[in-house]
């Protein structure tokens, strides 16, 4: 929120550095790579691979020798005609053991720690000292911000009582003649970036480690008559 003290014509939040363009090159490759839209596409292509390992048949875990395992390789791609080559080369029928799916899951649990740590460490700045001006330049990029503009002092602090009052969690300073104000419903808005983060790093550390150490039976000798 900015309060004007004479015309309309002020500087708003935007004219503001952000870290974007005042950063160190290497904080801002730091943030390119935990962006959402690498996180999106990375993403898209380790779900469509799980997915298609859902749909696919899969290297049994009693096939593990590598004779065993070749000879239903070789069985299986027989099954989808002249693709089927094609398909077991890549490892679409050993998905868990191909080193691309190994990779793009990687870089998904990487592109997580890294977020994981930009929210902690944004986290931590905001409950300790909120900082209006980062908050406003980081406010450009929100879905949804709006900057206020009001002609009467009164007018600025009439809405910040207003907003105490309402339970907001409210931080104020003043730059170039202009009010900037953070206004935040609860702490729990803070943390909750970090808990959505940790839990589908969580979620993925757990896929991982089923295949490494889960177990299955197979193999299986029923007597007659059983099923």
């Amino acid at each position: 929120m900015t309060r004007s003290d004479s015309s309309p014509a002020v500087s708003s939040p935007a004219a503001l550095p952000t870290p974007d363009n005042t950063a160190h090159p290497i904080d801002r490759l730091y943030r390119a790579l935990a962006s959402d839209r690498v996180l999106a596409v990375v993403a898209v292509l380790v779900g469509a691979a799980l997915l298609a390992s859902l749909l696919l048949p899969q290297l049994p875990a009693d096939r593990s020798e590598p004779e065993a395992a070749a000879r239903w390789l070789a069985e299986t791609a027989g099954q989808f005609g002249s693709l089927g080559g094609l398909m077991a080369g890549v490892g679409v029928f050993n998905l868990w053991n191909s080193f691309w799916f190994q990779a793009l899951a990687g870089l998904l649990a990487f592109i997580l720690l890294l977020r994981l740590g930009l929210a902690i460490g944004n986290a931590l700045r905001r409950l300790r000292d909120p900082d209006p001006r980062a908050a406003a330049s980081q406010a450009q990029r929100w879905p949804l911000h709006a900057a206020v503009h009001l002609e009467q002092d009164a007018g600025s602090a009439g809405l910040q009582q207003d907003l105490v009052n309402e339970g907001w969690r409210v931080v104020s300073t003043t730059q170039g003649g202009n009010d900037l104000v953070i206004a935040e419903r609860s702490r729990a808005g803070v943390i909750a970036p970090i808990l959505v983060t940790g839990g589908l790093l969580v979620v993925l550390v757990g896929l991982w480690l089923g295949q490494l150490v889960g177990w299955q039976e197979s193999g299986l000798t029923l007597a007659p008559g059983e099923t």
